[in-house]
């Protein structure tokens, strides 16, 4: 619809989300990455350690994305498509400026999907979100959510729309289906 694409051209979305090449992407990738390196090489350099290349950071992106949504598929009811959109919208854009060698994907990705679920307005509180893991971990991630929001909200410059394809497609469908009866 014509609001959808107003909306969208005057969003934050559009203006600092959208990239026009991948080429693009590496780049922004590969400054977090260097930035992270120049930051903590003393501190490497001391301990013997080495760096995560950019490529190896993207490589471990994609392997916790994966487990990100199979994680989401585990919800009752389950979770809808532009629901599963923000989250993998929120790790990706968190995973952009952020080094994967500051936070553990493992950690933030719990953080994302809380977010996407609370801004969605996919209804949990916490106990529930948690509820899913094994019993060991519930405290330890409940507490390692909530303490990390703050941080999630600045690093994803508090951009939290996220113009899904999804909800005009449905809401095309819905009209359909309403015209047809």
């Amino acid at each position: 619809s014509d609001s959808f694409i107003h909306m969208f051209h005057t969003s934050t979305q559009r203006k600092s989300w959208v990239f026009s090449s991948q080429r693009d992407l590496s780049h922004i990738r590969a400054e977090t990455n260097a930035l992270y390196c120049q930051k903590h090489s003393d501190d490497a350099v001391k301990k013997g350690c080495q760096f995560l290349t950019s490529s190896e950071e993207q490589s471990l992106c994609q392997y916790y994305m994966k487990h990100l949504i199979e994680f989401c598929k585990q919800f009752r009811p389950p979770v809808p498509r532009n629901v599963l959109g923000t989250v993998a919208a929120y790790f990706k854009r968190y995973y952009l400026y952020t080094s994967v060698m500051e936070y553990r994907p493992k950690d933030i990705y719990f953080c994302c999907a809380y977010l996407a679920f609370k801004i969605e307005e996919y209804n949990l509180s916490v106990g529930e979100f948690v509820n899913i893991l094994p019993q060991s971990s519930r405290e330890t991630i409940a507490t390692l959510v909530l303490r990390n929001e703050l941080l999630m909200l600045k690093r994803l410059k508090f951009h939290l729309t996220i113009h899904s394809p999804f909800r005009p497609m449905e809401g095309f469908i819905i009209d359909m289906k309403t015209r047809s009866e």
